[in-house]
């Protein structure tokens, strides 16, 4: 085992060296300070990167939260023979984020971009199932359509730097809500859960899904996204987060509550950079990393404690018998309600005051109020439901290591303490924001008045599951949400194609093009995969796949 892991040590040190190398090439003045190191090749391309106070924290973000990943997959897929090719893909898919993160050229950034969007889809395909492999085509797809846009976005900007019009705004746009799985690309994440939970914990946390929000605040002052274009994404960003929202308090599926979760709060941070206001957006980014990926880890333990079960009703957690992992649990979800003196009461006090300050009280607060309001409800409802003590007795079997998975997990946890404490000394040194804190507190004690009503609401729900005729209306209530996707596909697109691709209950729009391909996938019979022949009849669909959508963005590039 140890033999075959000779590869771990070495993702933290190239980790460990890269947070030092920021810190020390930034330092005090990270946010006014920009360097930037290139090299031209003889064909003309220009490799060259640049540290600022965006690039470094989101380097900074992805480290962290990868480095107590990583450990975690060393507890989680113990025992399993493709570990060393798993990790190898895991650090590509981390080093393409980084590469991103700091990339200020054509070149750096179109190798991070495609990287990331290919080694996502590696990893979907990890359990070489036909749902895995159905899941990945899809997430994609929807990528794929994000790269094409992007790519025209970039061909744009050197072909006409200085004349930006409405065609750059909306390449850029596209490209983002794509990566952030926005409508109507946002099928797309919860079908990703197909990969195993450490790239979930990644995916949902630091990595893909932020890609398209580092694009909108690097490139959008460049382009000077324009007042319609931040109507459109504020409309986009609304309706993601008002359907994700409801269909997470109904949801029963584990994994996909905590997926549904990532888009309410990414939502959220779209909504504030439509609105202009970065610094609340990047401060909730990197608050709700450390405490997504610390839930989705908690989470993939449990469901093993479940014996591979993800229904929260059918079984729960036993907190008694598991102390570490109840409390873990606790400070998690805590956080993403917003408990004082964690990192999530900080960032969203951070992002009401601005909210406040620019808007007054108008359909943005409206929607704010509304992601914090169900972020509340999906989290006292996995509290309550996995917290019930029954007589169920579990036995742990040689499945992974307990200590493995247990220890990195604290690394998420003090980043979920500490880095809300450093948000809140920052806050007190900017006047502006000491004024907020006590300018608006009226308005502010209504999120204390939701997160009441939420804990009313949820005891009353979990009341209604234990009784059998009150159960019965329950049930038709989380079929109506789960197909509140569907009826949007039905009044705005009337292809349907879209909807054999999810039969777990949570619809989406898609693309068309896409729909297309992914239906004649579905129609192949599964033992199709079996053999060595159909996994290289596979491989070569994916090749035509991957060929024919490069060669259509680069037609339309030009």
């Amino acid at each position: 085992m140890l033999k075959e892991k000779k590869f771990y040590p070495l993702v933290f040190s190239l980790k460990a060296l890269l947070v030092i190398a920021v810190f020390s090439s930034v330092g005090e003045k990270i946010f006014s300070m920009s360097k930037s190191v290139g090299m031209l090749f003889p064909w003309g391309f220009c490799w060259s990167f640049s540290v600022d106070y965006i690039s470094s924290l989101f380097l900074v973000m992805v480290c962290c939260v990868s480095i107590s990943v990583f450990a975690y997959s060393w507890g989680y897929l113990q025992g399993e023979g493709m570990w060393n090719k798993f990790i190898q893909t895991l650090l590509l898919f981390t080093l393409s984020m980084m590469i991103l993160s700091l990339s200020s050229s054509v070149m750096s950034t179109m190798v991070g971009w495609d990287g990331l969007g290919l080694s996502s889809v590696a990893l979907i395909f990890f359990y070489c199932g036909w749902v895995s492999f159905r899941n990945g085509m899809v997430t994609f797809f929807c990528n794929r359509v994000g790269d094409v846009f992007f790519m025209i976005f970039i061909t744009l900007i050197s072909i006409s730097p200085y004349g930006l019009t409405t065609e750059h705004g909306v390449s850029l746009l596209i490209s983002a809500i794509t990566k952030s799985a926005q409508v109507p690309f946002h099928i797309w994440l919860p079908m990703a859960m197909a990969a195993p939970t450490p790239v979930s914990s990644l995916v949902h946390s630091s990595t893909l899904v932020t890609g398209g929000i580092f694009i909108l605040v690097r490139y959008g002052a460049e382009v000077n996204f324009l007042d319609e274009l931040g109507v459109v994404l504020f409309s986009l960003s609304s309706l993601t987060l008002l359907f994700s929202g409801v269909s997470s308090i109904f949801e029963t599926d584990l994994k996909k509550v905590i997926a549904l979760s990532t888009l309410v709060h990414i939502s959220l941070i779209m909504v504030f950079i439509s609105l202009g206001d970065h610094f609340p957006a990047l401060a909730h980014l990197l608050c709700h990393a450390f405490m997504k990926s610390g839930l989705f880890m908690v989470g993939g333990w449990m469901i093993h404690e479940m014996g591979g079960s993800q229904d929260i009703r059918a079984s729960s957690v036993n907190p008694s018998g598991s102390p570490s992992w109840s409390f873990l649990l606790s400070v998690f979800l805590l956080s993403m309600v917003g408990f004082p003196f964690l990192s999530g009461f900080c960032s969203k006090e951070l992002m009401l005051g601005s909210l406040f300050e620019d808007s007054g009280f108008s359909i943005s607060t409206v929607v704010v109020y509304f992601g914090l309001f169900s972020s509340s409800m999906y989290s006292f409802r996995l509290f309550f439901s996995l917290s019930q003590v029954t007589s169920f007795s579990f036995t742990w079997s040689n499945w992974g290591s307990e200590k493995g998975m247990l220890y990195p997990l604290f690394i998420s946890m003090i980043g979920a303490l500490v880095v809300g404490m450093g948000l809140s000394l920052v806050l007190f040194s900017i006047e502006k924001f000491q004024e907020s804190m006590y300018a608006f507190l009226t308005e502010k004690l209504l999120v204390v008045v939701l997160v009441i009503l939420s804990v009313f609401l949820i005891c009353l729900l979990v009341a209604i599951q234990w009784d059998s005729k009150l159960f019965a209306v329950w049930s038709k209530m989380s079929l109506f949400s789960s197909s509140l996707g569907d009826m949007l596909g039905r009044l705005v697109n009337p292809i349907r194609k879209i909807q054999a691709l999810d039969k777990e209950g949570f619809f989406g729009l898609g693309v068309k093009v896409m729909s297309f391909f992914v239906q004649d996938l579905t129609k192949l019979p599964v033992p199709l995969f079996e053999g060595s022949k159909s996994q290289l009849l596979k491989l070569g669909l994916l090749f035509v796949l991957i060929l024919s959508f490069t060669s259509m963005g680069s037609l339309l590039s030009l």
